[in-house]
């Protein structure tokens, strides 16, 4: 339950805000579709190899490793994905296309 907590009131809703910003508009839902798909790939893997990586590394190693892993990308969040607050969608199609 700790771990779906921390992951809903950091990564979690990061993920599902930036699919709905980072596909320009005539392509969003197919993009969206294809990401979330991606993404439930990833969740498998995970709940697949997660006992295997208990019986190699033991639980706690498992878990630091998933630690790790997660403050990672809460690092890759800060510094890389772009402020988007106050501005429209097509501002932001807009910003993306140019960089």
């Amino acid at each position: 339950m700790l771990f779906v907590f921390v992951d809903q009131m950091t990564l979690g809703p990061v993920c599902w805000l930036l699919l709905s910003e980072i596909f320009p508009l005539h392509v969003r839902g197919l993009g969206v579709g294809i990401a979330t798909f991606g993404m439930w790939i990833m969740d498998f893997g995970v709940g697949f190899f997660f006992p295997i990586l208990i019986e190699i590394f033991g639980l706690s190693n498992t878990f630091w490793i998933f630690a790790v892993i997660g403050v990672i990308c809460i690092i890759i969040s800060f510094f890389i994905i772009p402020e988007t607050s106050g501005r429209s969608l097509e501002q932001l199609e807009d910003s993306f296309r140019r960089s």
